[in-house]
């Protein structure tokens, strides 16, 4: 059984790795709101609450 050298050009030498990433805190992933928008935000949310 021959072995082949291992390749040299980069396209022919990936493998796919899979990745999973997770959001561990909001803050990370939605800036915080201005100051003049809070009062929008705290509307908006009281009237899609019911």
């Amino acid at each position: 059984m021959a072995i082949d050298a291992p390749a040299t050009d980069d396209e022919e030498n990936r493998t796919a790795v899979p990745n999973a990433f997770a959001i561990t805190r909001l803050d990370d992933f939605i800036p915080p709101c201005d100051p003049d928008e809070e009062g929008l935000l705290k509307h908006l949310t009281a009237h899609m609450d019911g």
